[in-house]
């Protein structure tokens, strides 16, 4: 008696590592978009912009915003680098005065 087994539905130690890594990539994405939009929502990010953009935005209030931008890409960056790593991220700190600039839009 011989026994077929079907070996498309084989699971491989590399596929189970691939996933693991895929699913560990896509944790701490999350967690990046997260902590991002917990301070700095995408409408309040568009209501800054569009002040900026038509020049309402006080000298205070555009190296806030600046700063947000460069903790925006700091973020980023250290997920990236947790990720191609294999380490925690050690997320960058929220910019001076950017608290103050989401409360006012």
């Amino acid at each position: 008696m011989s026994i077929k087994m079907d070996m498309t539905k084989l699971v491989t130690a590399d596929a189970k590592a691939t996933e693991a890594k895929a699913m560990r990539a896509r944790s701490i994405k999350d967690a990046c978009a997260t902590r991002i939009a917990g301070i700095l929502d995408a409408n309040t990010m568009a209501n800054i912009q569009s002040a900026a953009i038509i020049g309402e935005l006080s000298t205070e209030q555009m190296e806030a915003f600046r700063r947000a931008q460069q903790w925006i890409s700091a973020m980023l960056s250290t997920a990236r680098h947790a990720i191609s790593e294999g380490i925690e991220p050690d997320w960058p700190e929220i910019p001076e005065g950017l608290r103050d600039l989401v409360a006012e839009f």
